[in-house]
């Protein structure tokens, strides 16, 4: 009698008639007890769904929510760790952490915090604020908005240095950097994957409500004649000033160029160049600002659900003469030759004060080339060194200052003097003032001074 162990089992070779049961007995338990061995996800043919009975591991079918990897074969983590997980990454950021900070990425945390514990009632409530903040402000998904607050570059030293191009190309905050733009990634959750994390916290809540709870804004379409695609070179080199704030389909082709990235580390070439040709912060993504208690502001000429600002008694003569000065100056700005040193408008006029006109005029004219317009409003006029200060630290952007009114017999001389040279403030070079007044005329002006009055442009300085 031969024993042989085939496939965990014992099986006697020979005649079984041959021999006494009661040796077969006693060789069977010479033999090492051995479990079967079968895969714990051992599947019928045919029937996915349906687990091998004689499987020693069983567990129920559980359906998994949309978003979830519906191809993995290992049990789902449960949504209050891949929540933890999340929050933890999120902890995790070295430089890009003002991409979490504002109402739709501060609600994001909140409901990734009550993923974990919390109550059901207060995990909606966040979610409402989290799907309220991102429909307010026009983006089609978390992704969308995670991008946009990163591109924008606020509090953001290192979108900061390559708009103010000090940023060498191996500076060791590009490890930081990469390792953020790969967190970032992993936190642009599906909005369909959160919402049904969300109900199944709170699984009272109707099927209706996960539609709509994860449906956003639609994407921009491609305006008619316009560029349908990003033309980035290979070897980018910063041009010299700024460039005007991208469209918003511009915008969403910078996303996608990166979101579209399968990591996004490797799009962090494309910041870079996008820091240093657009800027960063409010400065970056207006053209139209105005100075208000120490700090720029988005600025229309008339704010919508606001007074329009006064800027009456207009002479039309005296606003062209103004613009064509202007722009003249604004181009030797931009072109930052030292031999030919761009010059403040200055306009000398008692009746006639030009203003709406001449802004729309430069808006039209000026902006598309990277010029930022800025309103000084009179209230202000006492804080000018605060404004100065503020365009210096955008030393590769190009300011146009305008002041409507001023009158130097006044506290408004103090905005003369700081642009004449005479004065305690620093103006700055990357700067100009484009002014109206009375009492000009009885100024004695340097040569940095491009003077226009009488409806007529003087090159000279302005007379004794």
């Amino acid at each position: 009698m031969i024993l042989h162990n085939l496939s965990q089992r014992t099986v006697v070779s020979g005649c079984h008639t041959c021999a006494p049961r009661s040796a077969v007995r006693t060789a069977l338990r010479s033999q090492p007890l051995r479990t079967p061995t079968r895969l714990p996800n051992t599947v019928v043919a045919g029937f996915p769904h349906i687990r091998d009975s004689n499987s020693r591991s069983r567990s129920s079918l559980t359906a998994r929510s949309i978003g979830f990897d519906l191809t993995g074969s290992g049990p789902t983590k449960s949504v209050d760790k891949q929540a933890g997980e999340l929050t933890r990454a999120a902890a995790s950021l070295l430089l890009f952490q003002s991409v979490l900070k504002g109402s739709a990425g501060e609600a994001f945390l909140k409901v990734l915090q009550h993923l974990q514990k919390g109550s059901p009632t207060a995990l909606l409530q966040h979610y409402e604020e989290f799907y309220s903040a991102l429909a307010s402000g026009g983006h089609a998904s978390l992704q969308d908005y995670l991008l946009d607050k990163l591109l924008a570059g606020r509090e953001n030293s290192i979108a900061k240095n390559c708009a103010n191009g000090s940023l060498p190309a191996d500076s060791p905050l590009n490890r930081a950097a990469r390792h953020d733009l790969d967190v970032l990634q992993r936190l642009s959750v599906a909005e369909t994957t959160l919402a049904a994390w969300v109900k199944e916290a709170a699984p009272w809540v109707a099927d209706e409500w996960l539609a709509a709870a994860s449906s956003l804004a639609s994407r921009q379409s491609p305006p008619e004649g316009g560029a349908h695609s990003l033309e980035v070179p290979e070897n980018p080199e910063p041009p010299a000033c700024i460039a005007a704030p991208p469209t918003a389909y511009q915008q969403q082709l910078w996303r996608e160029r990166i979101g579209d990235q399968w990591k996004w580390s490797a799009g962090l070439e494309d910041l870079r160049y996008y820091w240093a040709a657009h800027g960063w912060g409010l400065t970056g993504s207006h053209s139209t600002l105005q100075w208000m208690n120490g700090k720029f502001q988005a600025f229309k000429a008339s704010p919508a659900g606001g007074a329009p600002i006064s800027w009456t008694n207009m002479d039309e003569q005296l606003t062209v003469d103004m613009q064509k000065a202007a722009a003249a100056e604004v181009r030797k700005l931009m072109a930052g030759d030292p031999a030919q040193p761009a010059r403040h408008v200055l306009a000398g006029s008692s009746n006639a004060l030009p203003g709406q006109q001449l802004w729309q005029a430069l808006v039209e004219s000026e902006v598309p080339h990277g010029l930022r317009l800025v309103y000084l409003p009179r209230s202000q006029y006492a804080h000018v060194d605060e404004l100065a200060y503020g365009m210096s630290l955008h030393p590769r952007i190009r300011f146009l200052v305008m002041c409507i009114g001023l009158d130097v017999t006044k506290p408004d001389v103090v905005i003369v003097d700081a642009v004449s040279g005479i004065g305690v403030s620093q103006w700055p070079a990357n700067a100009l003032l484009c002014a109206t007044g009375t009492g000009l005329e009885n100024r004695h002006w340097t040569s940095c001074c491009h003077v226009v009055h009488g409806g007529s442009v003087d090159d000279n300085d302005w007379p004794n």
